[in-house]
């Protein structure tokens, strides 16, 4: 409801949020929660959920906003806490720890970590402290429940700081977990150092009111071999924790051997649990609609096997497996599909990637975001590991490396497009300018659009007027170009009333948006480099909405493109220091807009050429790269298989360029669909298909015929005659038969000079047709001529259905069949003479026997005679 307010609304709401700050007084509805209670699982506790006032919570988000970038901008978190921070996660806790403890195992040393946990963390915040901490921090601001994860980690950011050399920390929130590990050869050592940490954390911890939870803490001892002692013990407050085997943190098992065969079963057994609620529902009534069953299993199942994928991705193949089949199966059945379906046919219909594909390009995406922001040593810890690893290799060459090792020298090459580690541009400059909004006009170049009596000048006259610039204004063109089989990128500017404009080639890895906003930095770059006389007003013109958006966007997320945000600073820049007036437009591309063609004209030159590899590429274009390739390496794999299973589908209905499945968008019963998935997949429920799969004993069909196949049952089965007839009446309703050929599926055509027509009746009125004068039927642009005899299957068969030809026919064969045997019958046996005679004249008179019966007496004893 908030989100439909009009601005005069949301300008009253601001105000009132502003007097309730300054007053420093709440409302009493926001002091007030409805509290639910949720039961934790396996566990004699609950997890309380509070609802709020929205409004409130509201307000506390907008101040968390700012809290949060102050905080990140300043440096004032501990670069060992992850938890809940922008462009931070789970992962980097995650990829830090398992790759120091594999440079550590591959080394042959030991790894010790402690587990750690605070004890009823926020609830036991000492608010006094708090409030002397942040003002200590410079920031004085009140406890709030959104608020509350970012002051938790001011509140406790000194904890971990000033370790014990050898010691490193990893915080995220209130788990101190794997917060605290050393690694090296000497075990003895790598224990009283940690016992020194631990001691240290917990005494930090005291001082500002807080404690650690000894029950939940755990102790594991990494080694190469995955032993351990059970028991060996270190005191935590007074309480001896002994070691074990493994440690859940942030949801993942992690063994002392970093095989993660604990965790591989978890994530199957949750799978299984999500594949039965989707299972479930698919079932009832008449069942959950495909797309919404597909969209289900996304968001149930690719939500337990992504996360943390790329940490714990097994490296022997049946680990690999075991975790694909859990994709199998839910895609199974939210489609639809027999469990005899070949799963590269699921996956190209279902349109996902295979596990270990998703898992790559999860473990790229992460590298990249790490070699362009994480300053917190991630890069290193993963290059130690994967030297570590490479020496294991050299000396074992049946050592298969980590998933994570094998994606790092894959990414390495680019790190040089990324350009140097920095924090990231949303946090630089400040807020003001982060929160400006420039001005961007969308609608002027709609009057152009369609409208060619709309000029030029036209067009610039009215945006002066409307923006009161002056009639000096400088106006410039911009555009970006790329292409598949370019080179490279190209940018390009164009000054109006200039002789001169300027073409940039950028990467081939860069996408248009970014050439486009790239080429309105530069603009921008431009008119700041050049003299202090220049012209104060500024109308940058491009083609791309999207990249106007981007720039016109003052939400402050790390997500967003770095020159999206270097742009929307320079303009704050420009207007601030020099009472510059900078308006951006969208005009229409390609309708004849002199500066745009040949801004245009000029990008596409310059994507020809050799690109500049000291323009840094951003991370979501090289993002966009790791979708493109992991998709194309999981199509590669399933059309691989394809030489082995489900040929038919993958040569008739396999589309490679197709990302979304076939029936995306098709709002039909389920049943409808997961016929025609089972139809299209070779596996539907007939008794060719079924047999093939040994359901059945016997292919064939109820109504007698050999083969109950799919062609079987539309066109010839008895058994649907009235349903087949239906059908007929809709297609032809439609307007759809005429486009049916049912032998072009099979490859198979018709030949015209085997082909006869014949028109049947009495005798009194076939004598009254003269086949002459008929219209031939066509066959493939051939004539077709009417005859009066035709032989079909072995039958003769005439106008009137008479038989006596084919009566002839037969008697002829006989005959023929007991001339040959006549010269040889010295040589056998009366007995087999016999046999021999009877089966040649049965064979012959009993085929198709049941097709002409009704035969007159004349051509009743000519068979005796025979």
């Amino acid at each position: 409801m908030i989100k439909e307010l009009p601005d005069t609304a949301l300008e009253c709401l601001l105000v009132l949020f502003n007097c309730i700050w300054l007053s420093d007084s709440l409302p009493e509805d926001w002091l007030h929660y409805q509290v639910v209670f949720i039961d934790k699982p396996e566990k004699e506790k609950v997890r309380p959920i509070s609802l709020s006032s929205c409004v409130g919570k509201l307000c506390e988000r907008m101040i968390n906003e700012r809290l949060i970038w102050w905080a990140e901008s300043a440096h004032k978190f501990n670069p060992s806490q992850n938890g809940f921070r922008r462009g931070k996660s789970c992962a980097d806790n995650l990829v830090k720890i398992v790759s120091d403890i594999r440079a550590s195992i591959s080394s042959g040393e030991y790894t010790l970590a402690a587990f750690l946990d605070v004890s009823g963390a926020y609830d036991n915040v000492e608010f006094c402290t708090m409030i002397e901490t942040l003002i200590a921090l410079e920031c004085p601001a009140g406890m709030g429940a959104v608020l509350s994860p970012a002051l938790y980690s001011l509140y406790t950011g000194r904890v971990c700081t000033d370790l014990p050399e050898g010691v490193q920390s990893c915080e995220f929130a209130d788990d101190i977990g794997l917060g605290l590990y050393v690694c090296g050869p000497n075990r003895q050592r790598n224990r009283d150092l940690l016992q020194l940490a631990v001691n240290l954390v917990a005494e930090r911890l005291c001082r500002i009111g807080l404690d650690l939870e000894p029950q939940k803490t755990v102790i594991v001892e990494f080694n190469k071999y995955g032993l351990y002692n059970e028991n060996q013990s270190m005191v935590i407050q007074g309480c001896e924790v002994f070691y074990s085997r493994e440690s859940k943190f942030l949801g993942i098992w992690i063994d002392n051997g970093l095989k993660f065969s604990h965790q591989i079963q978890e994530v199957w057994s949750k799978v299984d649990r999500a594949n039965a609620v989707i299972q479930y529902l698919c079932r009832i009534s008449k069942g959950l609609e495909v797309n919404t069953a597909l969209m289900l299993y996304k968001s149930l199942v690719c939500s337990i096997t992504d996360y943390g994928s790329f940490v714990y991705h097994p490296r022997d193949a049946n680990s690999v497996l075991k975790l694909e089949r859990t994709q199998y199966k839910g895609i199974r059945t939210a489609l639809g599909y027999r469990n005899s379906t070949p799963n590269n046919v699921i996956v190209a219909e279902a349109k996902v990637r295979l596990l270990t594909d998703r898992a790559e390009m999860l473990a790229r995406n992460y590298l990249y975001k790490a070699m362009a922001h994480n300053l917190d040593g991630v890069c290193d810890r993963i290059q130690r590991a994967y030297d570590s690893e490479l020496r294991v290799r050299y000396r074992q060459p049946t050592y298969l490396m980590s998933l994570m090792s094998r994606v790092w020298r894959r990414c390495a090459p680019v790190r040089t497009l990324i350009g140097p580690q920095r924090i990231h541009e949303t946090f630089w400059e400040e807020f003001e300018a982060h929160d400006y909004v420039p001005v961007v006009d969308f609608t002027i170049g709609l009057l152009r659009k369609g409208n060619s009596e709309y000029s030029d000048a036209s067009m610039i006259e009215d945006i002066i007027e409307k923006y009161q610039l002056s009639n000096e204004a400088e106006i410039v063109f911009t555009d970006g170009s790329h292409g598949p089989d370019w080179q490279a990128t190209g940018d390009s500017i164009v000054i109006d009333g200039q002789d001169t404009a300027y073409k940039i080639s950028m990467s081939k890895v860069c996408s248009s948006y970014t050439a486009e906003i790239f080429a309105i930095n530069a603009a921008l770059k431009l008119v700041k480099t050049s003299r202090e006389t220049r012209n104060n007003h500024i109308v940058i013109m491009s083609d791309c909405k999207s990249a106007l958006s981007a720039v016109q966007n003052n939400l402050i997320s790390v997500h967003k493109s770095k020159y999206a945000v270097e742009t929307r600073l320079l303009i704050y820049s420009l207007e601030r220091e020099r009472n510059m007036k900078i308006v951006l437009v969208w005009i229409p591309a390609h309708v004849g807009i002199a500066g745009n063609e040949l801004a245009d004209g000029l990008a596409k030159e310059a994507a020809q050429e050799p690109p500049d590899e000291s323009i840094e590429v951003p991370t979501g274009d090289l993002m966009a790269m790791a979708r493109e390739e992991t998709w194309q390496a999981t199509q590669a794999s399933i059309k691989r298989d394809s030489v082995f299973k489900g040929k038919l589908y993958f040569s008739k209905f396999y589309d490679e360029e197709a990302r979304k499945p076939w029936f995306s968008g098709i709002n039909a019963e389920r049943y409808y669909v997961t016929l025609i998935n089972r139809i299209r997949a070779d596996h539907y429920n007939l008794g060719s298909s079924l047999f093939r799969k040994n359901y059945i004993d016997t292919p064939r069909c109820e109504c007698g015929y050999e083969r109950e196949d799919l062609m079987h049952v539309i066109l010839r089965c008895h058994k649907y005659d009235d349903l087949r007839i239906k059908l007929d009446e809709d297609l032809r309703a439609v307007g759809y038969l005429a486009e049916i050929n049912v032998y072009k599926s099979n490859g198979l055509k018709l030949n015209p000079a085997k082909s006869k027509a014949m028109i049947y009746g009495s005798n009194a009125y076939v004598r009254n047709i003269d086949l002459s004068l008929l219209p031939p039927i066509i066959v493939n642009q051939v004539p077709i001529p009417f005859v009066s005899e035709v032989r079909n299957l072995g039958v003769v068969f005439t106008p009137t259905l008479s038989w006596k030809k084919h009566i002839s026919h037969v008697s002829q064969k006989v005959h023929y069949a007991l001339y040959r045997l006549k010269f040889n019958r010295n040589s056998l046996s009366t007995e087999l003479r016999i046999k021999l005679v009877t089966t040649l004249i049965t064979l012959h008179v009993d085929y198709c026997c049941l097709v002409y019966d009704g035969l007159s007496h004349e051509l009743n004893m000519k068979l005796q005679r025979l």
